[in-house]
């Protein structure tokens, strides 16, 4: 057998290293530097650009508010607008005072709801044979009565008020004031007093 030896390491078999010439790293740096030179340039028109946009959006927003001000200024020395805030106040100071009212009409005392023609009624319904009315005062937001007349008898006053007690209209009143004198005398051209009879004056509320 033939044997044969060969040595890896030899310099005929290491490759050889091959350097960049200077012409050729010249290139490549001149090359690198104009890349970055046109980013660069790149980036600086971008920024230019958005600092003109900001800027115009700067000048757009001054410009708007300016011109509202001046919409303000002369929409507040508008005879026009004036008028119609004087209008708009007259009718919320008189809605206020409407509201106002219907609040204290809703918080008074419902005696007159059916109106005074109910008291009236009820008090010819009542009558009683011998008992005569001359005054009748009923207020209808305090619930007052003021009754004043003349009867035959005192025993009647006492029957023609339980009497009229009984009726829906007076079933709540409270009568708690009652004067019982004797019959004024007739005054000329007036008739002539009730011969032997009374006055009363009742007082009560509802």
């Amino acid at each position: 057998l033939m044997r044969q030896e060969v040595n890896l390491l030899g310099a005929e078999l290491v490759p050889r290293a091959e350097w960049l010439s200077i012409g050729q790293f010249l290139g490549l740096v001149l090359g690198t530097g104009l890349l970055l030179a046109a980013v660069s340039g790149v980036q600086l028109v971008r920024t230019a650009q958005a600092g003109a946009t900001l800027t115009d959006t700067q000048r757009a927003l001054a410009s708007l508010h300016g011109n509202n001000e001046v919409t303000k200024h002369q929409r507040d020395h508008d005879p026009m607008v004036q008028a119609l805030r004087n209008e708009i106040d007259a009718l919320t100071q008189a809605q206020q005072s409407n509201g106002r009212l219907l609040a204290l009409i809703g918080g008074q005392s419902t005696t007159n709801a059916g109106g005074f023609a109910t008291y009236f009624e009820a008090l010819a319904r009542n009558h009683l044979e011998g008992v005569w009315l001359s005054k009748v005062a009923i207020d209808g937001n305090t619930g007052s009565i003021d009754l004043a007349g003349q009867a035959t008898e005192p025993n009647a006053v006492p029957t023609w008020l339980n009497q009229l007690r009984d009726s829906s209209v007076f079933a709540k009143s409270v009568f708690s004031g009652l004067a019982v004198t004797a019959a004024a005398p007739a005054e000329p051209g007036k008739g002539e007093a009730v011969s032997n009879g009374v006055g009363f004056t009742v007082q009560g509320v509802r």
